[in-house]
């Protein structure tokens, strides 16, 4: 049966490596934990610096999830892209995740598009939840 050597991968990566990714993961865990508390003080920072009064309910929810939800993906990729830099070489990892960003970017452009149009929706605030709209040929 053949199994992972860890005292020859503790060699050839070294304990610094391995403490630095520790840390980050434990970081990481913290942000993704505290991600909800930090969106919420976020957008109460926002409306309080614009003067504007209180959103409604369901809009504040959805805006807190939301951007919880981006504080995440963007400590989860942080992390990530810190652990493949530790561990790989970083030209090559540079021009990796500049031809993938690239190629990712022009196939899902329009989808992208979309998805900061409904974001920019949520948070302006301009629909309210139950308001009918009317799209050509389309009610609801």
């Amino acid at each position: 049966m053949m199994g992972i050597n860890f005292q020859l991968l503790f060699a050839q990566i070294g304990i610094g490596v391995l403490i630095a990714v520790a840390i980050s993961f434990v970081t990481v865990l913290v942000i993704s934990r505290l991600s909800h508390r930090l969106a919420r003080r976020f957008l109460q920072m926002r409306a309080y610096s614009r003067g504007q009064g209180r959103t409604s309910p369901e809009s504040h929810i959805r805006a807190v999830s939301l951007l919880s939800g981006l504080i995440r993906m963007i400590a989860w990729t942080v992390l990530v892209l810190i652990i493949l830099g530790l561990l790989f070489d970083s030209a090559s990892l540079l021009w990796f995740i500049g031809l993938f960003s690239a190629g990712f970017g022009i196939g899902a452009r329009p989808i992208i598009a979309d998805y900061l149009t409904g974001i920019s929706l949520i948070f302006e605030d301009s629909l309210e939840v139950g308001e009918k709209v009317e799209f050509p040929g389309v009610m609801g």
